[in-house]
């Protein structure tokens, strides 16, 4: 590839999330990483972060019972240096306004507003039902990038959701 970025295509996954695919999903990145990362504790923070985020869409459906929907995830190593993760998953739109504004509050925290957002947060109820919890939290405070998204209309109930971050992987 030519330009100001090298990029490589790590991971490209689309169909349904459960725990057996969300550790598959972490074993072959680990593999992934493993090729490009000498450092134990990064790979350990890229392995941690990766669950993290793939765990959203997986106790969002299975907390609105829609197990059946699909999971989009792509991951890309920009300059050898980065992770791109992508992930996309059907959100309910009655739950988007909450999501997007609980990912604007993580994204402006910093390290101190974060923590005490994380302990807010811990068996709080409210959360758990429209995703943005405490995952989305301590993936910022051990990664420290924001969160990028994108929504779309899906169909008159739904909406589709693309949560974008980077993982620095050499610095």
């Amino acid at each position: 590839m030519s330009g100001i970025f090298e990029k490589e295509l790590l991971i490209d996954y689309s169909g349904p999330i459960d725990f057996a695919v969300k550790k598959e999903l972490v074993a072959l990145l680990r593999e992934k990483v493993n090729l490009y990362v000498t450092d134990a504790g990064t790979r350990k923070r890229c392995a941690y972060i990766f669950e993290e985020l793939l765990t959203n869409p997986h106790e969002y459906y299975k907390t609105k019972q829609m197990d059946e929907e699909p999971i989009q995830v792509s991951l890309e190593l920009v300059n050898k240096s980065v992770i791109e993760v992508c992930i996309s998953n059907t959100i309910l739109k009655t739950d988007t306004e909450a999501l997007l504004s609980r990912i604007e509050t993580v994204n402006q925290g910093n390290e101190e507003a974060l923590r005490e957002l994380f302990h807010q947060t811990i068996g709080s109820e409210t959360m758990s039902n429209v995703g943005g919890g405490i995952g989305l939290i301590s993936v910022k405070m051990k990664n420290g990038f924001s969160y990028t998204f994108e929504i779309a209309g899906k169909n008159k109930t739904q909406n589709l959701f693309c949560l974008t971050t980077s993982i620095t992987v050499n610095p």
